[in-house]
């Protein structure tokens, strides 16, 4: 009688040992599983990589064109670009790039007549790991053009200053991005324009003139013109 009642005892501390242990054994799997809801993933700031790029002289303004715009390093640069001009007796100087803000900064125009146009072609290219949405909503009136940049303006020695204030008046800088087939503007619906990875968008900054000539040259330097990106439309 007493064995058996060692035996019935020897048995239910065996059972009371082994459901501690499978608690234990449990508790530790919930652990291992318990995933805290404030977990966050944070890109990794060196594979988010936009550069823009200019063309670097006017040489390659031709041959980049001729190229049908395709990316190649002889002819564009990741601190200067060059601008193209459209008329006589006009001059623009070489424009800064500047790849850690993403800015683009001396663009100035001599004119000397009406009829002229000064453009920059750029390159914004995505050499990260994400794709990269750009904000246009600053540039960006009636899809592709924005006047909001406007210059400051100053006429040469004997030019009128009220007529050059409204020659200044008429200076628009616009932004456009480039269709590599066509030449043409692409047709913007959306502020916010997407640069998937290991591509490259042609766009260029012009300078348009479309206001009454003073009684001479005037030089007009434009603000620096900044670009946003993210990773995130």
């Amino acid at each position: 009688m007493e064995k058996s009642q060692r035996t019935k005892i020897l048995t239910i501390i065996v059972l009371a040992i082994g459901v501690i242990a499978m608690s234990l054994g449990f508790a530790a799997f919930s652990v291992n599983l318990n995933v805290s809801s404030s977990a966050t993933v944070t890109p990794n700031e060196e594979d988010f990589k936009i550069k823009i790029y200019g063309v670097k002289d006017n040489d390659s303004l031709n041959d980049f064109g001729e190229s049908g715009y395709v990316f190649d390093e002889r002819y564009l640069s990741d601190t200067i670009g060059v601008a193209s001009i459209n008329g006589d007796n006009i001059s623009a100087e070489t424009a800064v790039i500047d790849n850690k803000n993403h800015t683009i900064s001396g663009v100035k125009g001599l004119f000397g007549n009406q009829t002229s146009e000064v453009a920059y072609p750029f390159v914004i290219r995505n050499e990260g790991k994400y794709d990269a949405y750009i904000d246009l909503s600053e540039f960006i009136d009636d899809s592709v053009v924005s006047g909001m940049y406007k210059p400051t303006c100053v006429g040469d020695e004997g030019a009128t200053e009220t007529l050059v204030d409204a020659a200044c008046n008429g200076l628009n800088l616009l932004f456009t991005i480039i269709d590599k087939e066509t030449g043409d503007g692409k047709t913007i619906t959306d502020s916010i324009y997407k640069i998937p990875v290991n591509s490259d968008e042609l766009f260029a900054v012009i300078i348009n003139y479309e206001g009454p000539f003073p009684d001479g040259k005037f030089e007009a330097t434009f603000p620096n013109i900044e670009l946003k990106f993210s990773t995130a439309k």
